[in-house]
């Protein structure tokens, strides 16, 4: 358990797991723009929650609305996706009553 709780000590800002992200965030940039182009019918999958947004954290905004923090790492991959005009399928098994919200918290960071 301490294991655990260690890996995420510092979250969101710093930290092993921060760490981690960042040495993904690496290794998937290079890779997607060293990727063969041998098509222009690339596709890529996104979840969002605890891939595109945190679902522990979120700021709250005018004491109503709560935005759930960027995982910038991922959010990069994906910007970096849309610039190599990849197509970007966002999935999701959250309710459809929060479908509006989900769609506002998604643009609040691009």
């Amino acid at each position: 358990m301490n294991n655990i709780l260690n890996y995420y000590n510092g979250w969101p800002n710093n930290g092993p797991y921060i760490n981690c992200l960042n040495k993904i965030e690496l290794l998937l940039n290079k890779y997607l723009i060293n990727f063969p182009k041998i098509s222009n019918k690339f596709t890529v999958l996104f979840d969002i929650d605890d891939t595109l947004l945190y679902t522990y954290k979120g700021e709250i905004i005018n004491n109503k609305s709560k935005y759930l923090l960027p995982i910038k790492q991922i959010c990069n991959i994906l910007k970096l996706c849309n610039k190599l005009k990849y197509k970007i399928i966002i999935i999701t098994a959250r309710p459809k009553e929060s479908h509006e919200w989900s769609i506002k918290n998604l643009k609040k960071y691009n």
